[in-house]
């Protein structure tokens, strides 16, 4: 684990040891069809999930624009699906003659389990990727023994994404190629393979039976890079005033909280043309805020958001993905309809003058007090230490 970050957030890297499920006795072991002829099994390790909630404000401990130096590890949450992508790259010289790369390969989907009772050395539980079948939002529908098979002595690239829900039809890039492509809206979380960073880059590695890493059964092992996430993160703590009498409770109107100014989904176009913003080998990038973008992020017995949690302290807690957003131009808003002592109340927050880029988290910290007989939130931006991170959940959550 390599040293501090102060400032980045949410690097997803799974450990997911998949060959160490088969030797303990407890953990069921699915039983592959034949290897067919000149292929190879291949299966994976992901590095689990880097996910340290970092303030986004701090300038001297931004990581460096090619490294993430001392990120900590975390798993990814059990049930979680994701693409796993294999691109035959084979150098001309070792190609046999008359031989071929593979062609176009469809990405395979996978699910992370955890291993009941087996726990790596930091306690973390120790998990298996195992492929699966999904349905068009990216939840698991079943387990599949089918494995990949790869051609032997063939060189492959592989990336990942999560979740593993449906793809945009017939995307294409500026260049007229096919890509595999996303919609990614704010209040939704995706991470990836990203080439921006050395750490979560494409992984390259050459099939080979027999090689270091493989098993006596012929099973090809490829360690996958980390993942990082590809939204920036909102996060908002309301507190009482310390000491102050007057405050008996803070909670969220049904109304929820309205986010606007935030980017527009369609903004990799401005005609709309490109009808999709994430795709293999390119990440989400952070354009001009939209002043007719907006959502809200509600909680009541209709609408129940995963977004918005009443502590028990009496404090707030409120967090949301956004797409990532340069608001130097112009200003994200956030409504606040809230009940302070059962009074409804409403508030609004202006924030400008920042870059909100992918994997960093940025929370605001507002505390209540009653000025001549009026509730009034404070704002203040602060380096928020506890451990809160960027996590795909199995099943979104996009009321």
């Amino acid at each position: 684990m390599k040293g501090r970050i102060t400032y980045y957030i949410g690097v997803c890297v799974v450990a997911c040891l998949l060959s160490a499920c088969g030797q303990d006795e407890s953990v069921e072991t699915i039983v592959s069809p034949e290897v067919p002829e000149g292929k190879v099994e291949v299966r994976f390790t992901l590095p689990g999930m880097v996910a340290e909630p970092l303030d986004g404000f701090a300038e001297g401990s931004r990581a460096d624009a090619v490294t993430l130096e001392n990120v900590p590890i975390k798993n990814l949450p059990d049930g979680t699906t994701l693409w796993l992508f294999a691109e035959d790259i084979t150098p001309n010289e070792d190609l046999e003659e008359g031989e071929e790369r593979d062609g176009d390969m469809k990405p395979k989907s996978y699910v992370v389990r955890d291993i009941d009772g087996m726990f790596d050395e930091e306690n973390r539980p120790l998990q298996q990727l195992l492929p699966c079948e999904v349905d068009a939002n990216g939840n698991i529908e079943h387990e599949s023994s089918v494995p990949l098979y790869l051609t032997a002595n063939h060189t492959y690239r592989f990336r990942a994404v999560s979740p593993a829900r449906a793809f945009v039809a017939d995307a294409k890039d500026k260049d007229g190629n096919f890509v595999y492509a996303f919609y990614v809206d704010n209040k939704e979380y995706i991470i990836a393979t990203d080439d921006r960073y050395e750490q979560t880059s494409v992984t390259e590695q050459k099939i080979i039976v027999d090689a270091a890493g493989s098993t006596s059964a012929g099973v090809q092992i490829v360690e996958m890079n980390e993942l990082i996430n590809q939204t920036a993160q909102l996060e908002f703590t309301i507190v009482p005033e310390e000491g102050n009498a007057y405050i008996h409770s803070i909670s969220v109107l049904p109304q929820g909280i309205e986010i606007s100014g935030v980017q527009d989904r369609y903004s990799a176009s401005a005609d709309n043309s490109v009808q999709w913003n994430w795709s293999t080998g390119e990440p989400l990038h952070a354009y001009t805020g939209d002043n007719n973008t907006s959502f809200l992020i509600r909680k009541d017995t209709q609408f129940e958001d995963a977004f918005i949690e009443e502590r028990a302290d009496g404090s707030l807690y409120i967090k949301c993905p956004i797409l990532p957003t340069n608001a130097f131009s112009t200003s994200i808003i956030v409504v606040f309809n809230l009940q302070i002592n059962g009074s409804p109340t409403q508030y609004e927050m202006m924030l400008n003058q920042k870059i909100y880029q992918a994997a960093y988290t940025y929370h605001y910290k507002g505390k209540v007090s009653i000025q001549d007989g009026v509730s009034v939130i404070t704002w203040q931006y602060v380096n928020w230490s506890k451990d809160v991170p960027i996590i795909p959940q199995p099943e979104s959550t996009t009321n």
